[in-house]
């Protein structure tokens, strides 16, 4: 079974989306901000990282994707924001695979991107 680690600040956005990967057979674990994230994903390495950029501790989503490849080496990340890509400069580099959406964005659009991960 693939794990899935979805993080975003806004609770109800975060547990919807689990409820929705836990219907389509993953594992999941949520995470409301970066310093969670990275703590849950000491026990839970996912294989896929679900993540808004900006979260509301000082530790934003690039810099989960960034401590949790070098915890697991590799793995996908789709990256959702109201801001653009090209905000994110060149530190999004480094978190190799990943995909971008733009919020608003619906559930259906983020199990799209999962499942484009999963044929790779």
């Amino acid at each position: 079974m693939k794990k899935v680690l979805v993080v975003d600040d806004e609770h109800i956005s975060a547990t919807a989306l689990s409820l929705c990967l836990e219907d389509e057979g993953f594992e999941v674990r949520t995470a409301s901000s970066g310093r969670e994230a990275i703590e849950r994903a000491k026990e839970f390495i996912p294989d896929i990282l679900i993540t808004d950029w900006k979260l509301r501790d000082e530790i934003d989503g690039i810099d989960v994707a960034i401590e949790l490849k070098r915890m697991r080496g590799s793995m996908h990340t789709i990256l959702f924001s109201g801001l653009s890509v090209d905000d994110m400069g060149s530190r999004v580099k480094e978190i190799g695979p990943f995909k971008f959406l733009e919020k608003p964005c619906d559930v259906e659009e983020i199990l799209n991107a999962v499942r484009e991960f999963l044929a790779l």
